[in-house]
């Protein structure tokens, strides 16, 4: 492999977000597994606006210093630094100078429920582009939606998304083919990951571990009620000021969203990416909907996709169904195990492929 060949990358790497973070880095150390250079662009001037000062904010920023709440936002900085290799130039025509290849990479940066950016569509770059699995969320989407993305993704060399309806959807609208790939988390396995746990970690099981994106009344309830009955501890990361009552709050960066999943006994999630995790460390787990299936914005589309592949379908709840909980055993990891390494070496024999032709 030749590995003087510079590759760069496009994702989100300003918004902190756990799933966000960790996809970020998968698919860098992918890449360089492979024999590349990479390196991430910073996209900060993309997803910053401009700051205005006001007494609010200002006061928000002091109580949040006072209930240490910035402790997360330090952690983020931290794993940065250590485990991401990032580009801060800003002069588009040096970046093209300097890059022989650029990916898009994961997160749901294409999708037609945000604002528009070509800025994440490489609409700035004139090498080879590839995308690796941008989530777009659905199967369907606004007709400006096409209309602003089609010039650009017909300048790609190679394209996937993490959804396999959206990469039929999105065959039919282009005429190229699309693949379909798996999320850069689970491109490497369970081990993999919990070699980047806190090495000096010594947190034990015995508690309920939440991470809700959205503060939803049903499965708050359900999971208090439930912790209750089990008596265990609920710890649930701080997210949201809804859960300052709600169990224990914890203040965590990537790295410590890791070793909490690993340590649990059982995790309550909202998330795509906290349902890989514990799907990875083989976890006893529950996946809430955040939305409702077919409402307006349902992003349900791409943990459906996820359970789909893995027979996993049971363990994805809405309210509606939280009386089939009771009935869950622990899932088969393995066979889970063996599904997923199919999947993971078909996903990097597309990257390994679009790479190098």
């Amino acid at each position: 492999m030749n590995t003087k060949i510079n590759s760069a990358t496009v994702t989100w790497i300003t918004y902190l977000n756990f799933g966000t973070f960790l996809q970020a880095y998968a698919l860098q150390k992918s890449i360089l597994k492979l024999g590349y250079n990479n390196k991430i662009l910073c996209d900060r001037r993309i997803v910053t606006p401009k700051r205005r000062f006001s007494l609010r904010m200002f006061l928000r920023k002091i109580k949040l210093r006072i209930l240490n709440r910035d402790l997360s936002e330090r952690l983020y900085k931290k794993f940065k630094k250590k485990h991401l290799i990032i580009d801060t130039e800003i002069d588009f025509k040096k970046i093209n100078a300097k890059y022989q290849v650029m990916l898009c990479g994961s997160d749901q940066i294409w999708s037609p429920y945000l604002k528009f950016t070509p800025y994440y569509y490489l609409d700035f770059y004139h090498g080879k582009k590839i995308a690796y699995a941008p989530s777009i969320g659905t199967a369907t989407w606004p007709k400006e939606y096409i209309t602003n993305t089609k010039p650009l993704l017909r300048q790609f060399s190679a394209l996937s998304v993490r959804e396999k309806e959206s990469a039929i959807a999105l065959n039919q609208e282009l005429g190229l083919e699309v693949h379909t790939v798996l999320d850069p988390t689970l491109l490497l396995r369970g081990e993999e990951w919990k070699q980047q746990l806190l090495e000096k970690d010594k947190r034990q099981g015995g508690y309920i571990l939440c991470y809700f994106l959205t503060p939803t009344s049903w499965y708050l309830e359900y999971v208090k009620e439930y912790a209750k009955e089990q008596n265990k501890s609920i710890k649930i990361f701080d997210t949201h000021s809804e859960y300052s009552h709600f169990g224990e709050n914890v203040a965590a960066g990537p790295q410590e969203f890791l070793s909490m999943i690993n340590a649990a006994d059982e995790i309550f999630t909202d998330s795509f990416h906290a349902t890989i995790f514990s799907i990875l460390f083989h976890k006893k787990f529950v996946t809430f909907k955040r939305f409702k299936d077919g409402g307006e914005k349902d992003q349900n589309l791409r943990l459906y996709n996820l359970f789909t592949l893995l027979d996993l379908k049971d363990y994805f709840i809405g309210e509606e169904e939280l009386g089939t909980l009771s009935t869950l055993n622990q899932p088969n990891y393995k066979e889970i195990d063996i599904k997923l390494e199919k999947l993971r070496n078909d996903s990097l024999s597309y990257l390994k492929k679009s790479l190098s032709e």
